[in-house]
């Protein structure tokens, strides 16, 4: 966990609690934030890394199914297109990375506003005490009430 001497504001992990919001940072950038006004609640739970699995699971397997088509004649010496069959092998592959992504299991929080749901995640190992005194600090020092789903 780590203060600053400006700010009072704690992180863990990547993901890092002020008085004002909530926020995912990594290298000292901030990938996503929510104010702490527009939160109505905070969960923390583990499960897919896709902010819409069955969105990008539907994309992954049909991107995947792209893989053969492209690899099936470059193993057979077609070299004629060989610019569309890599092409049709790259996508087949980023299909597949997006169901890995999809259904790798990963620790976040989901935090919930009038309009939108979010998921903000740590990076790394988690020590189940180390994050329960973080989210428990989260809460006295910030006022913010989180929730284990």
């Amino acid at each position: 966990m780590e203060t600053t001497s400006t700010q009072l504001t704690i992180s863990y992990l990547g993901v890092k609690f002020s008085p004002e919001s909530v926020s995912e940072i990594q290298d000292c950038r901030i990938l996503a934030s929510v104010k702490k006004a527009d939160i109505q609640r905070i969960e923390w739970t583990s499960g897919s890394g896709a902010e819409q699995p069955a969105l990008q699971l539907g994309f992954g397997i049909a991107m995947t199914a792209l893989l053969p088509i492209g690899l099936i004649p470059l193993l057979a010496g077609n070299w004629g297109l060989w610019r569309y069959e890599t092409g049709f092998a790259f996508f087949g592959i980023l299909g597949a990375w997006l169901i890995w992504e999809t259904l790798r299991r990963r620790t976040y929080l989901l935090i919930t506003t009038r309009s939108d749901r979010r998921k903000l995640f740590f990076r790394g190992k988690i020590d189940p005490s180390q994050l329960t005194e973080f989210l428990s600090n989260a809460e006295t020092h910030f006022g913010y009430t989180i929730r284990q789903r």
